[in-house]
This record gives C-alpha cells, structure tokens and sequence, in this order.
C-alpha cells in the first residue's frame, strides 16, 4: 500500500510542476506583449494595475493629448488582464467599455503624435471622429502633413465637429466613387483583353504579325480621305461660293493653285502605285468605264 501511496505523490507532483510550468511560460509571455505595448508608448515603468487606473483618471481630466494617453495606459490594461478584470477596470473608472476601446483605438492610431503637439489643438471628440482614417492618412496629419477632402491639422482644428464628420462623409464618398469608377475601368480593360487574347488564339500567327501595320495603313488611308472629302472640298467649295456671290471669275492665281493641288495629289498617288507595284488602274478609277461610255454615246449623238 505504502508504494501505491508512494507513486500516487510522484503522479501528483508531476501534474503541479507541469502546472507550474505552464503558469511560468504564460506569465512570460503576457510580460513579452507588455513590454512590446509599453515600447510602443515609450513607457518605462513596469505594470501596476492600481498605478495605471490613477493614471488613466488623471489624464482622462485633460486634453486631447490626455485622452491619448489615457487611452496608451488602457491598451496596457488590457493586455494583461482577463476580460472580466478588464471590464471591472471599465467600470472602475466610470468608462463604457466601448468608450475605453476608442480611447485605446485613437492612442494606436495616433500613437506618433502622443509626444508631439500635432494633435493636441483637436478635442477628443475630433480625434474620436478620425478613427475613420486609414493608417497612412493618420501619420500624415500627425507628421504635420495635409490629406485630400481635410487639409491639414489646422484646417480641422477651425472645423466644428459637424463639419469635421460632414467632410470625413464626403471623402468616404468621393473615394467609394472613385473605387466604383476604377472598377468599372478595370472590368473594361480585362473585358478587352480577354476578346484580344481570344482573336490572338483564332488568328493565325502570319496574320496576326500583318495587323499592326495594316491597322496604321488603314488610319492613314482614312485620314488622307477624310482630308480632301473635308478641308480641301470646303476650301474649294468656299471659292466657288465666293465667286458666285460676286458674279466675278475665280483668279487666275486660285485657278493655278487648285490645278496645282490636285495635280500634286495625282502625281503622288501614281508615284506611290509605281514605288511599290500597287496593282490599281488610276486611269480606270478617274474615268470609269461607265462614265467612258457615257461620253462616247455623248459624242456619236453630237455628230
């Protein structure tokens, strides 16, 4: 029986130094993730519940500054205790627990400017109402910068706090707009370049080589159409509208140049059809042979 007793006293003592052991690794670890949050705050002194609850009450009677602190000394709080300690600490100092996680949520957010007095001049509830901003908007205003739709620290210091959320509204809208806007693009570009990669896919790879230059030759073709059925017609057009209006004969001298212009145009076009071995009958396209029988019949019927 006295071995029985003996290994159940061995059993026993293993449980509580297992026990023991795990109390030990957890407590260095809730010390590790103190002494990460108190680095974060440049806070040197070691945890002290009571030291810390005197300290949020004393800083919670002050400014926006204070209310940073207040909320750097609950972000310690409540990493280290339990949530019903947590919430008891709550009650303690009279703060909802929401409350107490804004204060904590704006010392995180502006936690670059707890040493500076960027974000002193704002009142709490301002700086409760820019826990909208993204991180990078926030260290912009604390490192004294401007942010679009806000301006700077001292724009929103001259803002009520209506006027503050009203803008904060507005930028959320203008941002959502601008997302939807991309989006939209974004859809548009993937929509076309699915259709490109699928005329990649049928066209043949011979062809598909072709039709860059076969695209710039069709703009170019267009362009020197567009140009002569457009500015050249109106030009002469313009002429002629002129010389009727005064009962008077065009110039000899606009006469030469538009002979001229539409010589030039011939000239290079044939030039062009002989360069490259164009096959194109220009004579059959001035004079159609249509328009040559026509003239003939004209012609016979004449004599």
């Amino acid at each position: 029986m006295a071995r029985t007793k003996s290994n159940n006293k061995v059993a026993q003592t293993g449980v509580n130094a297992e026990a023991l052991q795990g109390a030990a690794e957890a407590s260095v670890e809730q010390g590790e993730k103190y002494q990460l949050i108190a680095q974060q705050f440049n806070y040197a002194l070691a945890y002290n519940r009571g030291r810390m609850v005197d300290e949020v009450r004393h800083y919670m009677g002050e400014s926006a500054r204070a209310m940073l602190e207040a909320g750097a000394r609950l972000a310690l709080i409540r990493s280290q205790e339990p949530h019903g300690e947590w919430l008891e600490t709550c009650e303690q100092l009279n703060l909802e627990p929401r409350t107490a996680q804004r204060m904590i949520n704006s010392a995180l957010k502006f936690a670059n400017a707890t040493t500076s007095s960027q974000m002193e001049r704002l009142g709490t509830s301002k700086l409760i109402e820019l826990l909208v901003l993204d991180d990078d908007d926030a260290s912009t205003l604390a490192e004294g910068g401007a942010i679009a739709g806000l301006g700077s620290v001292d724009d929103i210091a001259s803002m009520t706090v209506r006027e503050l959320r009203t803008a904060l509204r507005e930028a959320r809208e203008d941002g959502k707009a601008k997302d939807a806007v991309l989006s939209s693009k974004n859809k548009k570009i993937d929509n076309l370049e699915t259709q490109l990669q699928r005329k990649r896919d049928t066209t043949p790879a011979g062809e598909w080589k072709w039709a860059p230059l076969r695209r710039d030759l069709l703009e170019v073709c267009e362009g020197i159409a567009n140009t002569v059925e457009t500015e050249l017609r109106r030009t002469l057009s313009e002429i002629a509208a002129e010389a009727e209006q005064s009962g008077e004969a065009v110039p000899d001298t606009i006469e030469t140049i538009q002979q001229h212009a539409l010589i030039t145009i011939m000239q290079s076009l044939v030039g062009l059809q002989s360069e490259y071995g164009i096959a194109a009958d220009l004579e059959e396209v001035v004079t159609p042979p249509w328009l040559a029988d026509a003239e003939e019949q004209s012609n016979k019927n004449a004599k």
